[in-house]
């Protein structure tokens, strides 16, 4: 059925397969937030990432202290760059570029 659920199954394959832990991850697209946020409560989801009215937010808060928090992003960043160019054509500067985005978001 469309719409109804991504699921993501564990790779054999993937080169560090033995500190995986996840073994499937299943994606319910869920358009209302209290809906979400039902589902949540009673167990059927583990996690939210939806932007909820503040009242809803506060309630829950409230309520369920060490199950509500903030983070900043729930996401990932792809930077696409040319290597066959200046500055990028130099393997140093490419590494720095690298090493320098890294630790900025692990800090």
């Amino acid at each position: 059925m469309v719409n109804e659920r991504i699921v993501l199954e564990r790779n054999p394959q993937y080169w560090d397969n033995d500190k995986t832990v996840i073994n499937q991850v299943t994606y319910l697209p869920i358009s209302s937030e209290v809906t979400d946020v039902n589902r949540y409560r009673s167990g059927e989801i583990d996690m939210t990432y939806n932007n909820m009215p503040i009242e809803l937010f506060q309630k829950l808060k409230k309520e369920i202290p060490n199950e509500v928090r903030v983070d900043p992003y729930l996401c990932t960043y792809y930077y696409e760059i040319n290597n066959q160019k200046a500055p990028f054509n130099d393997v140093r500067v490419r590494y720095r570029a690298e090493t320098g985005v890294r630790s900025r978001h692990y800090c």
